[in-house]
């Protein structure tokens, strides 16, 4: 039954094979473009019955519109290109869907990548929604630029690599729902420029940035929208990051969070207001350079009752406690005022964590309701909405799905956060 040979070499290397057992008078030779006459005049090669020049011999096939690349791993492919017919018709519906899988010639293919620069100087205008599916690790370089009239991202994949610079200049996108995926990385340059007016990492989301060199020019900045940043469980920043938010007025920094490297939430133009979240013993290192140019900084909070260790550079422009108001729980202020880091504070003052927000008892919201009881919670929602219950420092205290009558979580007294349905909540439980 072997009609065709395909080959992927520009150059035809030596071929040895003996008429009794390889008939290539019978067969159809592929070959990459170009390279047709090379493969005419090789011993060996010119016996075929018939040389066509095709790009399948690249390990590259065309179906439905798109041109897909095989990569090493069998069954896995890139895609590599978009036809403008199929942009046209994804600017009518609004809606790009990038393929899960692809048929060809009886085979089933799983599409894993994106090309670079699949979208470079193409009409894109009209489309308000990309899907992005689950099978979908590694969405490229330079890829989702320059779409003025996207909305929505829709991302579903476990793992996700986000590439260089892609996702930028989407002044129309508003939000990003980043619940459903378990792990993602953003590489330098990404989602930049965009209309996000709220970012939220979700606590069951690992999310992590490529660290970067000197000329690193950022991740998650230059957001002119922006007015709710929750870190989830990030360990460390990468440099020049989350910079040029002008309308970001309050910043709460989780347990998880250990390092925020150089140049960090730089030209924050209303930030007023900074929250540590409790964290035991973890320590924080904050390096040079972050928080410069936020002049409406007037106030910081800390959840903990024992001051826990913190490191930075005191600069006028940026950091620089003479001028900050440290605000500490009940009975706190003269740990806090003996503490390196802490002590040099121009003002410390002990009001309970008010303005940290603990003091939440109970959410309500439109499809669900929690609130504290004696030794723990009780929620209530239409079934099948997952909740998870976390501690401030990170770890899952429970997760559960609501029935549709009321469940009761037993929990030991102390702060919890509760997510639901890409909501997060402060319960405190007596």
């Amino acid at each position: 039954m072997l009609e065709d040979v395909y080959v992927e070499s520009l150059v035809p290397f030596e071929l040895n094979y003996t008429s009794d057992n390889f008939k290539p008078k019978r067969l159809v030779l592929h070959v990459p473009p170009g390279t047709k006459e090379l493969y005419e005049e090789a011993k060996g090669w010119k016996e075929f019955g018939e040389i066509i020049e095709d790009e399948a011999a690249l390990g590259q096939f065309y179906k439905n519109g798109y041109k897909f690349q095989r990569t090493i791993y069998g069954t896995d492919v890139n895609l590599a290109f978009i036809s403008d017919e199929k942009l046209t018709e994804a600017s009518g519906s609004k809606i790009l869907e990038i393929p899960e899988t692809i048929e060809y010639k009886g085979d089933e293919y799983t599409v894993r990548g994106l090309s670079d620069q699949l979208l470079k100087g193409r009409d894109v205008n009209g489309i308000e929604r990309i899907t992005i599916p689950p099978s979908i690790i590694y969405t490229g370089n330079h890829n989702f630029t320059n779409m003025p009239d996207l909305k929505e991202i829709k991302l579903s994949s476990p793992l996700l690599q986000v590439g260089k610079g892609s996702f930028v200049n989407l002044p129309s996108l508003k939000e990003i729902d980043l619940y459903e995926l378990d792990r993602i990385n953003f590489e330098s340059n990404s989602f930049i420029n965009v209309g996000l007016e709220s970012l939220v990492f979700p606590i069951v989301t690992l999310a992590s940035f490529d660290f970067g060199d000197i000329t690193h020019f950022g991740v998650l900045s230059d957001m002119p929208n922006l007015k709710k940043l929750d870190l989830g469980i990030i360990e460390r920043t990468s440099r020049k990051q989350f910079n040029n938010l002008p309308k970001l007025e309050e910043l709460k920094i989780n347990a998880s969070l250990v390092r925020i490297w150089e140049n960090c939430f730089q030209n924050l133009e209303t930030l007023n207001k900074i929250i540590f979240k409790q964290r035991g013993d973890t320590k924080l290192e904050i390096k040079a350079g972050v928080f410069e140019n936020t002049p409406m900084l007037k106030d910081i909070y800390v959840e903990d009752e024992a001051p826990f260790s913190i490191s930075f550079e005191i600069k006028e422009n940026a950091i620089y406690p003479a001028k900050l108001t440290l605000h500490v729980p009940q009975g706190a202020k003269e740990l806090y005022a003996a503490a390196p880091g802490w002590k040099e504070f121009g003002k410390i003052v002990e009001d309970g964590g008010v303005g940290a927000g603990i003091e939440t008892a109970a959410a309500d919201r439109e499809e669900w309701k929690c609130s504290a009881v004696p030794g723990g919670l009780a929620i209530n929602g239409e079934a099948g909405i997952a909740v998870t219950i976390v501690t401030p420092d990170g770890r899952i205290a429970q997760q559960t799905v609501t029935s549709g009558e009321c469940t009761t979580i037993q929990l030991p007294a102390g702060l919890y956060l509760v997510t639901a349905r890409g909501t997060t909540v402060k319960i405190y439980v007596k």
